[in-house]
């Protein structure tokens, strides 16, 4: 976690210069005769601090992304691959956009527990449910033909 103000950390001052270490990523000899100065020191942070309330934790068979805050994810294209299930838990839903159910290996029915509420028009299996007919009205027990 970056650092804010407030952390309590521990600087380390490096008894030689760190410089080449710091550029290069490896083992290195001291690029020069400097010792005991805080160009190279090493912050150690996250000291006594409080409990973090929004993190990232690592587990060994999950990753867990904690905030009491909003969460953004901003990018051209966002793909998520589940192999057995994607499920959202919250009281409302909200998608902004088309929704598509695409054909793939993926394709299939879609159920809901509750009412569905369009404003525009509802097509199934070609055939419009508002302005459909049915024929061969009769009265009595006898049944309509199908919709049409």
């Amino acid at each position: 976690m970056n650092p804010v103000p407030g952390d309590i950390g521990l600087i380390a001052v490096c008894d030689q210069d760190i410089s080449t270490v710091k550029v290069t990523k490896k083992s290195a000899m001291p690029g020069t005769g400097r010792t005991h100065n805080y160009s190279d020191a090493i912050y150690l942070g996250g000291v006594l601090n409080s409990e973090p309330t929004q993190y990232v934790e690592f587990t060994d068979n999950q990753i867990n992304i904690v905030s009491p805050n909003k969460i953004n994810v901003n990018a051209p294209q966002v793909e998520v691959t589940a192999n057995t299930s994607y499920t959202v838990n919250a009281p409302v839903i909200i998608l902004n956009g088309a929704v598509t159910q695409g054909g793939g290996s993926h394709g299939g029915d879609a159920k809901f527990g509750g009412s569905i509420d369009a404003k525009g028009e509802v097509t199934g299996n070609g055939i419009n449910l508002s302005t459909h007919v049915h024929g061969g009205v009769k009265s009595g027990g006898d049944s309509t033909n199908k919709p049409s």
